[in-house]
């Protein structure tokens, strides 16, 4: 199996330079799906569709293609075909297959969507708090723009969080690392900026509200203008989203572009506070996440 997916990756990576969007979760989530009928389920009357999430017909064709050659190879066709679909998943997601471009299993294909209904909603049982743990929605606002808060991630940690925009309960975020296994401080702020940020997003603010992110505070030098509102990426419409610099919660103005306008911008989205929770875990602690996921 290892040089079936390497050749896989391999193949995957190669895409990714002409068509960036190979990884985005559109198109994970279709090539996922394939691998998990195609491959884990071995379903005979399986056939790869014509378009998966790429934002062009020949994008398309080159990940069918890949897709394709991976379920054709020797390794993934007969090899695997005596074991149990837990056992082709596990080989799947193989975190020592390493591609030319550094790239594992996890960067294309979301290992959550390999399982099985019954797997993912046990999974998803296991990541819900006690019952009566969450409280209701407080109606008081408890912190201002500018404010830093420790977010706690789901391995192990910290990482950093700071509110640049905040109205009706619906923030702009800027996200860091690096993972901070001890409570940070407001001085391990000092010195960041917008560019240094993981990612950034527009989320609510539940988990500020009820003081599950521990607020860190504001800093002295604090300045709205160097942390604006950025131009997004829609891309599953192919679209530039732009939001009111002093508003993340309204629907933005959209204006069409290319995907070569689109490569560079981050991903248009709301998250829920849990959701950039795990999407700050995936990116300051990838491997340990995954490995709590199997």
């Amino acid at each position: 199996m290892k040089q079936a997916l390497k050749q896989l990756l391999n193949a995957l990576d190669e895409i990714s330079k002409t068509h960036a969007e190979v990884s985005d979760a559109a198109n994970r989530e279709a090539m996922t799906k394939a691998i998990y009928q195609g491959f884990v389920r071995r379903k005979d009357s399986y056939k790869l569709p014509a378009r998966f999430g790429m934002l062009s017909t020949e994008g398309n064709r080159l990940v069918r293609e890949a897709l394709a050659a991976f379920l054709a190879h020797p390794d993934a066709a007969f090899r695997s075909k005596d074991l149990t679909p837990d056992a082709r998943r596990t080989a799947f997601q193989d975190a020592s297959v390493v591609s030319s471009l550094g790239h594992r299993c996890h960067h294309y294909f979301d290992a959550y969507s390999l399982r099985s209904r019954e797997e993912r909603n046990a999974f998803a049982q296991k990541l819900l708090p006690p019952k009566g743990y969450l409280p209701p929605y407080p109606r008081k606002k408890n912190y201002q723009v500018g404010d830093w808060f420790a977010i706690p991630l789901r391995t192990k940690g910290f990482g950093l969080g700071l509110v640049a925009g905040a109205k009706r309960g619906r923030c702009l975020g800027y996200f860091f690392g690096p993972l901070c296994l001890s409570l940070p401080s407001l001085s391990d702020c000092a010195g960041l900026t917008a560019k240094d940020a993981k990612f950034v997003q527009r989320f609510s603010d539940y988990h500020i509200r009820v003081e599950y992110w521990p607020k860190l505070g504001l800093l002295h030098d604090w300045k709205e203008d160097e942390w604006p509102m950025p131009v997004f990426a829609s891309t599953y419409w192919g679209n530039i989203a732009r939001y009111p610099n002093d508003d993340p919660s309204v629907d933005p103005e959209l204006t069409p572009a290319t995907k070569e306008e689109l490569r560079d911008l981050p991903k248009d989205g709301f998250a829920g506070s849990g959701a950039v929770e795990i999407m700050l875990t995936k990116a300051l602690d990838a491997a340990a996440y995954e490995a709590m996921r199997r």
